[in-house]
């Protein structure tokens, strides 16, 4: 669903919207205005999503820590990782062994083939862990170290949303999906992304938000309902 500002016609981004007084204000025209007459009454109930299966991969428990969710790394996608990590660096093996000495000019590609490498490994032994507390989320990537982890207090929570990013290529479109957090204080975060089901990220979604009591409610930029 758009918001669509009612003076100028510009679209409202989800960071601008705010759900629980059906507000948003325009950024081109710094017009306030309501959308709650859009989104009301039978819009939510013939929108309302179906609640996902658990996706493979995924293990749920609910303990002294929390409700936690897990999702494992390793997938289909493991294959293309070890077929390249090792091709590449074989092939730097071998040019090292034939230069017989080292060159500047090698260090790009002795990079690449460390990343990849270490990449492999993460989707090989890694798990992420979602900790839903009662005053907050936290989510995890181990044993290899990665970036993305991060708490988020349950007072700066307003709402959750499942979201597609397309990146555009020379040849195809790639598309994945993740989950994003409206903060009251305003903004609009990632809490996880990467994933290549939708189902995926809503799944997380509607755990997340049954865990914590939020309404599930229509959100500028979501997956299509």
């Amino acid at each position: 669903m758009k918001i669509l500002c009612p003076a100028c016609g510009q679209e409202v981004g989800a960071k601008d919207v705010d759900l629980l007084q059906r507000l948003a204000k325009c950024v081109g025209c710094n017009n306030v205005f309501s959308f709650g007459d859009k989104v009301e009454g039978s819009v939510f109930s013939s929108l309302e999503r179906p609640n996902i299966e658990m996706p493979k991969r995924f293990e749920i428990s609910n303990g002294p820590e929390g409700f936690v969710i897990r999702r494992k790394w390793l997938g289909p996608e493991i294959y293309f990782l070890f077929f390249f990590c090792l091709a590449w660096n074989g092939f730097m093996i071998f040019f090292i062994s034939l230069a017989r000495t080292f060159s500047f000019i090698m260090i790009p590609h002795l990079t690449v083939g460390i990343v990849v490498a270490y990449a492999a490994l993460a989707h090989l032994f890694n798990t992420t862990t979602i900790t839903i507390l009662y005053d907050a989320i936290s989510l995890r990537h181990a044993p290899v170290p990665v970036l993305g982890g991060k708490t988020i207090a349950r007072g700066d929570i307003q709402q959750l949303y499942s979201k597609e990013t397309v990146s555009h290529g020379k040849h195809n479109d790639t598309y994945t999906y993740g989950v994003n957090v409206i903060l009251n204080g305003g903004g609009d975060i990632e809490l996880i992304g990467g994933f290549q089901g939708k189902e995926d990220a809503i799944f997380i979604e509607q755990q997340i938000e049954k865990r914590l009591g939020i309404s599930d409610v229509i959100v500028p930029g979501e997956l299509p309902r």
